[in-house]
């Protein structure tokens, strides 16, 4: 006899059901990060600032990985645009430092921080794809009006 019971899903939704929760959990995880830093929140009101820089630089880490692998692994994707998304938030929070930083906790308050997310996008994706380095100057120079960044200490 067949089982009645409306709160049985069969397996196939159960595991989608688990894929969702275990995305769900990253997501939460990944935003109780980047709570504002109470010690930090005296730097004053932002000026604002386009978010379009992440979202071009976003674009082009995809094109970065598309046209060196088509894609073909998408754990090593994902970690390709965890990475540049982590290097470009310590960027901007070296500039504004409203939230806890990930792996860089430089600072510097008068520097550009669309120009400073569009740096370290480029940075790591160089040293992931040092074969593009013509398109990753491209693309930083149509960012910021340069095609090599001067880092701190080095000129």
């Amino acid at each position: 006899m067949k089982s009645t019971k409306s709160h049985e899903t069969p397996p196939a939704l159960r595991s989608g059901q688990r894929r969702a929760c275990l995305l769900l959990a990253g997501l939460l995880g990944l935003t109780g990060w980047t709570e504002p830093d109470p010690a930090r929140a005296a730097v004053g009101p932002v000026p604002p600032y386009s978010s379009q820089v992440v979202r071009t630089w976003n674009l082009h880490t995809i094109a970065a990985i598309t046209t060196d692998d088509g894609y073909a692994d998408p754990l090593q994707a994902t970690r390709t645009l965890a990475m540049v998304h982590v290097a470009m938030h310590d960027a901007v929070n070296a500039v504004l430092p409203f939230f806890e930083s990930y792996a860089f906790d430089g600072r510097d308050a008068a520097a550009d921080p669309e120009a400073a997310a569009a740096a370290a996008a480029h940075g790591v994706l160089l040293r992931l794809f040092p074969n593009h380095e013509s398109q990753l100057d491209a693309w930083l120079l149509a960012s910021t009006g340069t095609s090599s960044p001067t880092w701190a200490g080095t000129g």
